[in-house]
């Protein structure tokens, strides 16, 4: 592994984040507040990323496409 890859890591992930310690509740708050403010698709990468399932909806609406919807 490089120098590099070790400081910044991959996406993102690198050297500068650190264990917060959370015992197993605090964590799990933690993640929920996270999960409930953070939509996937807005977080900032730095360059902007298009969201395909615009470019899907779009091409759905001029009858170009058919787009299967599963249920959760």
């Amino acid at each position: 592994m490089s120098e590099n890859t070790t400081q910044q890591g991959v996406a993102g992930h690198g050297a500068f984040f650190q264990d917060t310690n959370l015992n197993a509740n605090e964590a799990e708050a933690a993640t929920a507040w996270v999960r409930n403010h953070v939509d996937r698709r807005s977080v900032d990468l730095g360059e902007r990323m298009d969201d395909i399932r615009e470019h899907m909806w779009e091409l759905e609406k001029e009858g170009e496409i058919i787009v299967h919807r599963i249920s959760d």
